[in-house]
């Protein structure tokens, strides 16, 4: 009895040091898993592409608590600015289109995103009085490439380049196959990019409204607020190279 007994108490401590050990493996896995679930996309970093997007992997929900509103001013302004004096990480005076923009769209391409190309054309058109989008298969000046992956595992990332004019005379737009993770990401990235490519390099993250070029996924997509840059850029005479001072000047007198 007295062997029997000596011998149930060492395999009964063990067990316990077992079951103790794998509670901690458990939770050590847990713990991993939810932090690489919430790890953010990394950024480009390349002074002649602009960097995007951060969202989440694995969830459905867009970032940020604030809705879409009317923006004042303003606002604006400050939105407008923030996006045609920023390319990248570097500080640019005002560029923009000042001909046609011959959309050309390369590789596979999914329905849901050429009807996106679609929309964005026909509401940039609406918006536009001076410059026009067209689609074409050859020859294009603005080129979306669908591609299997993207850079560095992003949903998009777009480019373009101007003369000393500050006029832009070409763009090209990334769509990588990343952007169908999430279900509402196919409409943000390709507005965004698309957006960009227009002259929009920055991102503009608002304490008022979500907005179309923050550089993480808001709300709505495309907003009266986008219309009112694109207005604002192609349709007022603003000079082209214009600085933050002048723009400021030129919207607040």
């Amino acid at each position: 009895m007295v062997n029997q007994t000596l011998n149930e108490k060492p395999k009964s401590k063990a067990c316990s040091w077992i079951f103790l050990g794998i509670f901690f493996l458990l939770v050590f896995i847990s713990v991993a898993m939810f932090s690489f679930g919430t790890k953010n996309f990394p950024a480009i970093k390349n002074s002649s592409i602009i960097k995007d997007l951060s969202v989440n992997k694995n969830s459905n929900k867009t970032s940020g608590i604030k809705g879409f509103a009317v923006m004042s001013q303003n606002e604006l302004v400050n939105y407008f600015i923030t996006e045609v004096t920023t390319y990248g990480s570097k500080t640019v005076p005002l560029q923009r289109w000042n001909k046609d923009i011959k959309v050309q769209i390369e590789g596979e391409s999914d329905v849901e995103s050429l009807k996106l190309i679609n929309e964005f054309i026909k509401r940039f058109n609406q918006n536009s009085k001076t410059v026009k989008m067209e689609k074409v298969s050859t020859g294009g000046n603005f080129v979306i490439q669908f591609k299997d992956a993207s850079r560095k595992g992003l949903p998009g990332s777009a480019a373009f380049g101007s003369g000393n004019d500050c006029f832009i005379d070409g763009a090209v737009v990334e769509i990588g196959e990343e952007v169908g993770m999430l279900e509402s990401l196919p409409d943000y990235t390709v507005n965004h990019e698309m957006f960009h490519a227009l002259g929009f390099g920055g991102h503009y993250r608002s304490d008022v409204s979500c907005t179309l070029m923050s550089a993480k996924h808001c709300a709505k997509s495309f907003t009266a607020n986008e219309d009112k840059l694109i207005q604002m850029l192609y349709n007022s005479n603003i000079p082209a190279c214009s600085t933050e001072t002048k723009i400021r000047d030129f919207f607040n007198k």
